[in-house]
Parts: C-alpha cells; sequence; structure tokens
C-alpha cells in the first residue's frame, strides 16, 4: 500500500494536526518520525527504545526508533496511546490495538470511523486536482444577529495535501440566508475555519455536519497572498478572497 492509499481521518497528535491512516491490518499504531519531528518541542515526548521490527506489507523489515505516550484527539474525544516510532510514508498508521482498546469500528459502507459511537468521516487522497470536497460544520453553533463568527468545519470526502478554494454552497446560503467567506484553507490539515455572517435581525442556529460548503484544490503557483488584518481567534484564519451573498 502506497502512502496516499486507504482511509483517512483527520486529527491531531499532541495538537498538531495530521492525518491518520485507519489500518486494522496494523497490529500496532505507528507514528512517522518526520511527523514526530514537526511537532512543537514543548510537545515532544520521551522515546525508549524497543527490540521489535517493522513488516511491511512487501515482507522487508526495519528497526523502529522506539516508543512513547502521545495524546490523540480525533473529533472531540481525546485517548493517551503508546504508539511506536518509525520511518514511515503515513502521518501515522492507526492500528488495531489502538481501534481495539478504545472501541473504535471501522465502517466501510459509510467511510466513516464510529468513534464511541460518533461517526467520524474518513477521506482517500487524490493525485487529481479536479477532485472536490464538501465541508461540514463540527458542532451545534447558533449565530447571533450582526454577527461574524470563525466557524469550526472538516471535510467528509477526498482531500488532496494541498491548498483549495473554499467555497458556499447555494443550498446552505439559500436556506440559512448566511454569508461565507470564499477562501484558502488546507481541508489535509485537519480543521477547516468557516467564516460565516449573520446580517438578519434574528440568530441562526447551524446544527453539527450541515454541509456548509465545498472545496476546489488549487495549484500553489496559482497563490497569489494579500496582507489581510484579522482578529485573533482559536482557529487558524484563512486568507479572505471575497463574500457569497444569499
Amino acid at each position: 500500500m502506497s502512502g496516499d492509499e486507504g482511509l483517512f481521518i483527520a486529527a491531531k497528535v499532541q495538537d498538531t494536526p495530521m492525518s491518520l491512516l485507519v489500518d486494522t491490518g496494523a497490529s500496532v499504531t505507528i507514528l512517522s518520525e518526520k511527523s514526530f519531528q514537526s511537532m512543537n518541542p514543548s510537545k515532544h515526548t520521551k522515546i525508549t527504545p524497543v527490540n521489535t521490527k517493522l513488516v511491511t506489507a512487501t515482507g522487508t523489515t526495519s528497526s523502529f526508533i522506539g516508543q512513547t505516550r502521545v495524546e490523540i484527539q480525533i473529533d472531540q474525544h481525546k485517548f493517551f496511546h503508546d504508539v511506536l516510532v518509525a520511518d514511515i510514508n503515513n502521518d501515522v498508521i492507526l492500528g488495531i490495538d489502538f481501534l481495539t482498546a478504545n472501541k473504535c469500528d471501522v465502517l466501510l459502507s459509510k467511510s466513516c470511523l464510529d468513534v464511541q459511537g460518533d461517526k467520524i468521516p474518513c477521506f482517500r487522497y487524490s493525485n487529481e486536482v479536479s477532485t472536490c470536497c464538501r465541508i461540514t460544520v463540527t458542532e451545534n453553533v447558533v449565530v447571533p444577529p450582526g454577527t461574524e463568527m470563525i466557524v469550526p468545519g472538516r471535510s467528509t470526502g477526498h482531500v488532496n495535501k494541498c491548498a483549495a478554494i473554499l467555497e458556499p454552497t447555494n443550498t446552505f446560503v439559500e436556506k440559512q440566508g448566511l454569508m461565507i467567506a470564499r477562501s484558502l484553507v488546507h481541508p489535509s490539515q485537519g480543521i477547516v475555519p468557516l467564516r460565516i455572517l449573520n446580517l438578519q435581525d434574528e440568530p441562526c442556529k447551524i446544527y453539527k455536519n450541515t454541509v456548509t460548503a465545498t472545496c476546489e484544490p488549487v495549484n500553489n503557483s496559482d497563490i497569489q497572498e494579500k496582507p489581510t488584518t484579522v482578529t485573533p481567534t482559536s482557529y487558524n484564519i484563512p486568507l479572505i478572497l471575497e463574500m457569497s451573498t444569499p
């Protein structure tokens, strides 16, 4: 299996967004050395040497760098789990040890991972630039009248490891009467910030898993950034290109 094949979920390891390959054929959970090094140094945990060997699908073997204990956050669920560190292509391989210990079930027919009763959408990477994915909100949100908010979203379909243009869906805009900023985002990093504006006189409630927008991958060479002044929030603010009106 190549590094981009299989079902993935967006999650965080030690507060760092990563794509986790859900692999029921792997007996252990593995964190790549590259992903470990990409974490904030303050989040690094001690790696203990191990004698276990990594056996690949082709039958070749290599040594694990060691074992460490990390926090894995999937949606609102947080788990502490012992993982093996190795030189692999994927950010993380989520093995059967994690799935069993934390009551996670892979629902292939629905392309999702059931985590203690919550259905977490899975996705597949695609090399096709034309591939689109849908963006849903991750929690119930009430947008007060005359208010602009940054709402966390996530991808429910195929994503690329590249930037993408977020476009509001006509159905959401017409039904809710809200404005959503057209922006530059990175769906593969997990949380997708949705900049939503309510110009109505009444509050508007958006329910969890509501489809709000789609993402169209773009080439990095086509991106032209311009400085913007934004208010700090708990989410990364995307580059705002224009507003879509209802």
